[in-house]
């Protein structure tokens, strides 16, 4: 897997959690993906059907999976990029819910970033 497919999950995932993907949603995804590391090199609704039949700790296993692969293939300010968009994402409909701040936590840690002080600076406390 590539970072820009590693991307493509992690947002899947985050727009997942909610308990359905809206394809609207997906082209928010892709063209965040295209804009910030290049042409889509992969099958997005070919991906999407395998996370979406996939067992919940198939799905543990390839969000931490994409995680590692997306951090070993960026540098630091492509994952603060990053986990801006996530951030817009989940804010987008006006609440976070629990999942998805879980989710934030999750990425933060396996990136080793410091998700306090992150969110201070995002949301100007």
């Amino acid at each position: 897997m590539k970072k820009i497919q590693a991307g493509f999950e992690l947002l899947y995932f985050l727009s997942a959690v909610d308990g359905k993907v809206d394809e609207s949603e997906i082209k928010v995804i892709l063209h965040f993906i295209v804009s910030n590391f290049g042409d889509v090199d992969f099958d997005p609704a070919e991906v999407a059907e395998s996370l979406n039949s996939s067992t919940k700790d198939m799905l543990a296993q390839e969000l931490e999976r994409a995680a590692q692969t997306f951090y070993e293939n960026t540098s630091s300010q492509e994952r603060i990029k990053f986990l801006d968009s996530a951030l817009s994402l989940i804010a987008a409909d006006g609440k976070v819910t629990t999942e998805e701040s879980k989710f934030l936590l999750l990425l933060g840690g396996i990136w080793n970033i410091d998700m306090k002080e992150y969110l201070i600076q995002k949301l100007n406390f």
